[in-house]
C-alpha cells in the first residue's frame, strides 16, 4: 500500500499503479511470489536469464514480455528488475509505466527539457518500461521512447518492455515495428 494525497492506494493492482509507478520497481513483486502457469515457463526463464546475465556480449540487449492482460507481465517485469539490482554489471535503473513515461515527456516538452530526459533514460544502466503499447497512438511520446531504445541498443545497454498482444495494433506505428524485431518471449 502507497499513501499518496491522504488515500491508500494498492500497488498490487496492475492498472491502478500506471500514474504512481515511480522510477524503482515494485519490491514485492518478485520471482518468488510470480505466479508461474505451465505456459509462461519459458517466459520466466528468460526474463530470469536477462536479469543474471553477466556482460555485453553474450546478452540480448532489449527484451519484450507480450501477452495477453493479466497474463503476468507487469509482475514479471519487476521481478527482473529486482533481480538485476543483484547484477554486479548494473550500476542503475529506471523501471517506469508507460503512463509515468507519458507525464514526464510531457513535462519536459513543456519546460523544453526533453534532451536531457532522452540522456537520463538512454544512458541508464537498465531501463524496463511496463506497458508499452498504451504509446502506440501517443506519437510524440512514442518517438521519444523508440529514440531512447535505438540509443540504447547502440550502447549496449539492457531494456525490459511489457506489450499487450492484440489483434488491432497499428503496424504503421515505428515504435511497433521496432518492437517486432526484438526478441521477445510470449506469457500466455
Amino acid at each position: 500500500m502507497l499513501s499518496q494525497h491522504g488515500r491508500q492506494i494498492d500497488l498490487s493492482t496492475t492498472k491502478q499503479k500506471a500514474g504512481v509507478m515511480l522510477f524503482r520497481s515494485n519490491r514485492q513483486m518478485t520471482f518468488a511470489n510470480f505466479e508461474s502457469r505451465p505456459g509462461n515457463v519459458h517466459a520466466r526463464s528468460a526474463a530470469g536469464w536477462f536479469a543474471s546475465c553477466r556482460g555485453t556480449v553474450s546478452c540480448e540487449h532489449i527484451l519484450v514480455l507480450a501477452g495477453r492482460k493479466g497474463a503476468g507481465k507487469t509482475h514479471l517485469l519487476h521481478a527482473t528488475a529486482n533481480r538485476i539490482r543483484s547484477n554486479e554489471t548494473i550500476h542503475g535503473d529506471i523501471t517506469i509505466s508507460a503512463g509515468r513515461l507519458a507525464e514526464e515527456v510531457q513535462r519536459a516538452t513543456e519546460y523544453d527539457d526533453l534532451p536531457c530526459w532522452s540522456r537520463r533514460f538512454a544512458s541508464v544502466d537498465f531501463l524496463a518500461v511496463d506497458d508499452v503499447d498504451d504509446l502506440f497512438c501517443r506519437v510524440e511520446v512514442a518517438d521519444f521512447l523508440l529514440e531512447v531504445l535505438r540509443l540504447r541498443l547502440d550502447s549496449r545497454r539492457r531494456t525490459l518492455l511489457s506489450a499487450t498482444l492484440t489483434t488491432a495494433l497499428d503496424v504503421s506505428c515505428p515504435l511497433n515495428t521496432f518492437l517486432n524485431r526484438q526478441t521477445a518471449v510470449r506469457l500466455i
